[in-house]
């Protein structure tokens, strides 16, 4: 009977000390969820403001883009009107040259005058800035200037011909 006592004294205390470790392990998952918890509420609060933060520098890079774009525009707007004022101020250098040319004057006499005011490298740098397609339009507007010229000098020496003979 002692035996059975003992036997059975000691399943008490073995159950005791099974219910004391079970209840150990239910605080300790008990502290490590709540520990949990609380980090990953912490982690997705920064989570939050790191994102607000990234959608605030994202909304402000948008905004500099489109102010950039717009200035691009104008930029290039204006490229394009200082371009074609070139091209209209090398067109009438052209003219006037010509009709000097027509009034008896020496063409050489206006490319040096224009070389000397430094307008001679202006012109150049004007036709190179030119895309391909434009020389070759010029080109072919200007050849056929000149072949329209020589058909009226033609003409008008057969005329001349035709008069004294």
């Amino acid at each position: 009977m002692k035996k059975r006592a003992q036997d059975q004294g000691s399943a008490n205390s073995d159950e005791a000390i099974a219910k004391a470790v079970e209840e150990a392990l239910r605080q300790a998952k008990a502290e490590l969820e709540a520990s949990f918890e609380q980090k990953t509420s912490l982690l997705e609060k920064k989570h939050k403001e790191e994102m607000a933060q990234s959608e605030k520098t994202v909304d402000r890079l948008k905004e500099e883009n489109q102010v950039l774009k717009e200035q691009l525009l104008e930029a290039e707007k204006m490229r394009a009107q200082v371009e074609q004022a070139m091209e209209d101020l090398k067109g009438k250098f052209g003219l006037l040259k010509r009709k000097l040319q027509e009034k008896g004057m020496d063409g050489s006499i206006f490319d040096a005058a224009l070389a000397e005011v430094g307008i001679d490298k202006l012109m150049a740098a004007t036709w190179h800035s030119m895309r391909v397609f434009d020389r070759l339009y010029r080109d072919a507007l200007e050849r056929m200037d000149g072949r329209h010229i020589k058909k009226v000098l033609e003409q008008m020496e057969r005329d001349r011909g035709c008069a004294s003979g």
